[in-house]
């Protein structure tokens, strides 16, 4: 049994989001790349459960359907963007749309938060919303940066909060 479906639950023990996942990817348990409304939702944590397992992805999908179908015909409020199934995959992002993602990747800055010690590439809107959120929006002095280009960068970034 390699495929398996799950939902997320509230405290109130109320689904609020049905996938599908596998043994490998441990999808129930990841909840990055969620919806906001996923996140509202959640709020108040997750409970997941395991519904059941399959030997072949197309059946698991199948139930992932039928699932979405079946609690939203009784009145759940699920986040799930799509109807269930194989979702958004095999996605093709468009020419305009790959050259786009990759000027904003480009804008992206390397950069070490002496603070809570991340190293990751930011916007500098993302790096402002960083600040304010994990850190309150303190000044903060940003060291040993470097932009894609490999060019060292020193920056302080001033008070964020509003």
């Amino acid at each position: 049994m390699n495929f398996y479906t799950y939902a997320h639950y509230n405290n109130n023990e109320q689904p609020f989001y049905i996938g599908a996942g596998s043994v490998k990817n441990k999808r129930a348990y990841d909840y990055r790349n969620k919806s906001p409304l996923w996140h509202q939702l959640a709020a108040n944590g997750v409970k997941v459960k395991v519904l059941a397992y399959f030997d072949n992805q197309e059946e698991c999908y199948q139930h992932e359907e039928f699932l979405v179908t079946c609690f939203k015909d009784l009145g759940y409020i699920l986040a799930n963007k799509t109807s269930g199934g194989a979702g958004s995959n095999g996605y093709q992002h468009t020419e305009e749309c790959k050259q786009h993602m990759r000027n904003k990747a480009r804008q992206r800055t390397k950069i070490k938060c002496n603070q809570c010690n991340t190293d990751r590439l930011f916007t500098h809107s993302g790096l402002a919303l960083h600040f304010k959120k994990i850190h309150n929006g303190l000044v903060m002095a940003i060291e040993n940066s470097s932009d894609p280009m490999g060019h060292n960068i020193t920056t302080t970034l001033k008070e964020t909060q509003e």
